[in-house]
């Protein structure tokens, strides 16, 4: 999930950052110490270049604990630079890598992208994603890596999002979880599972994409899941990536199938959230409205979404 606010932690998450930051920088314990605090599962602290992060659940102490085999198992086949995760266990449970260079990639910086960017942003994607499909199951299983948790069935979403939901977005959400309730099984394949535009380093220098990280999520699971992450930045990226994705790899991927997946994975956000509903659906309203305009421009030109399945 993408935090809606920074979240600084609670006073013990804050006190085993201090405790990480101090044990990894003991010429400046106290700080100066940049706090990161818009991670969902960890809050970061950033020194003279490094990044320092401390768990703030006991969910996140396990994604923690299995990022630095899934960001290796990356950065072996990835055409982007992939941290070096140091995991420790001592004072506290914490990771160090080297900050990735760059800017993340939110709605507000893809629209500004013209569309030579928005296309190179893709194809980089695109290749990122071929590159982890392709590795075989056995590589990742001798990695030690496992499955992607499996998200609440359709009934049990249903049940949690209705009262959440008014009447023209709850009839949207029926729809959605009972269609890909009924999909067939999906090839799973080992993935990042979470590249929004907030795992990503965009250099604007070179207008490129240099560095994805947080492997938190990364996993074997469902080919369309993975690819509807980029939809979190825009319903156009998440178009030019699975065109890319089919060009470069000739598997064939329903793009129809990855937007609804998507609406599944913010109605299972808007399920989990506990403190602002309210925000949670508005973003999820906002974005169906943005997939709904792609789509009256593929219209126009002529163009549609299935055809590219």
């Amino acid at each position: 999930m993408i935090p809606l606010t920074p979240i600084r932690g609670s006073p013990e998450t804050q006190a085993a950052l201090a405790a990480a930051l101090a044990a990894e920088f003991p010429d400046r314990a106290g700080g100066p110490h940049r706090i990161l605090s818009d991670g969902w599962d960890c809050l970061a602290g950033e020194a003279e270049g490094w990044i320092v992060r401390v768990p703030r659940t006991k969910a996140a102490c396990e994604r923690l604990r299995g990022e630095p085999a899934a960001a290796a198992l990356f950065a072996r086949h990835a055409p982007l630079s992939v941290p070096v995760l140091t995991l420790r266990e001592s004072p506290v449970l914490y990771t160090v890598h080297r900050r990735v260079p760059g800017r993340p990639v939110d709605p507000a910086n893809y629209e500004a992208f013209d569309d030579a960017s928005r296309d190179r942003l893709a194809d980089i994607l695109a290749r990122t994603f071929a590159a982890a499909h392709a590795v075989p199951a056995k590589e990742v299983a001798a990695a030690g890596i496992g499955r992607t948790p499996p998200w609440p069935g359709a009934d049990a979403l249903w049940q949690a999002v209705r009262p959440r939901l008014e009447a023209p977005l709850a009839a949207l959400a029926a729809d959605v979880i009972g269609d890909v309730a009924a999909q067939a099984p999906d090839r799973a394949v080992f993935g990042h599972f979470d590249t929004h535009g907030w795992n990503m380093a965009y250099d604007d220098a070179a207008q490129r994409l240099v560095g994805l990280f947080d492997f938190g999520n990364a996993g074997l699971g469902p080919r369309h899941t993975d690819l509807s992450y980029p939809s979190f930045v825009a319903p156009d990226l998440t178009h030019r990536v699975v065109v890319r994705y089919r060009d470069i790899t000739g598997v064939r991927v329903d793009l129809d199938r990855v937007f609804a997946i998507h609406i599944v994975l913010r109605l299972v956000e808007v399920a989990k959230e506990r403190d602002d509903v309210a925000t949670r659906v508005w973003a999820l309203t906002d974005w169906v409205a943005a997939l709904e305009r792609h789509r009256a421009r593929l219209a126009a030109l002529g163009q549609g979404t299935r055809p590219m399945a």
